[in-house]
């Protein structure tokens, strides 16, 4: 809805496909009304208008804000980090506090794990170790939860029975 957000910057660019292809596409920037959140998410040139520019700042504004309702959750931030091979890939930076409010700490989640119900699982995975730490307790937390295992594989990749090895890769 378009009361839910602004689109602050719009600019061409290109966006890097794989091997030595491009495709030129437009760069929308936007802030939530809600949270203040700025992200930038690119519509190929084809593509462009304002319908396509609506539909996607709208559903991106409702996962960026639905990052709020996990629990000690006070600050969600996009960013670009280059990947091993040079190229910039989007990420949520996610701020969360400690039940005391005492502490604090963040995650940094690439798209690709870009999941409501994961970052949820990383998110309480880390408040209950803070809160531990705070109150001069040891918990046994068990492992942290590994995207790909309990919320879904990504393409190309199997789970392993193999104690320690979490998630292989197949080729």
């Amino acid at each position: 809805m378009a009361n839910d957000y602004d689109v602050i910057t719009q600019y061409e660019t290109v966006e890097f496909l794989g091997g030595t292809q491009t495709r030129p596409v437009i760069a929308v920037g936007v802030r939530t009304h809600v949270h203040g959140v700025y992200f930038e998410f690119r519509i190929p040139k084809g593509d462009y208008n304002s319908a396509n520019v609506q539909n996607d700042a709208n559903g991106f504004t409702i996962v960026y804000e639905d990052l709020f309702a996990i629990p000690g959750v006070t600050d969600v931030e996009w960013a670009q980090e280059p990947t091993s091979a040079g190229q910039l890939q989007d990420h949520v930076v996610v701020y969360f506090t400690s039940s005391s409010g005492n502490s604090s700490a963040s995650i940094d989640f690439p798209y690709s794990q870009f999941t409501q119900s994961y970052i949820a699982a990383r998110v309480a995975h880390a408040i209950a170790g803070m809160d531990a730490a705070e109150n001069g307790t040891t918990i046994d937390q068990g492992p942290v939860p590994v995207y790909g295992i309990d919320y879904g594989l990504p393409a190309g990749q199997r789970a392993t029975t193999e104690p320690g090895q979490g998630v292989i890769t197949i080729h």
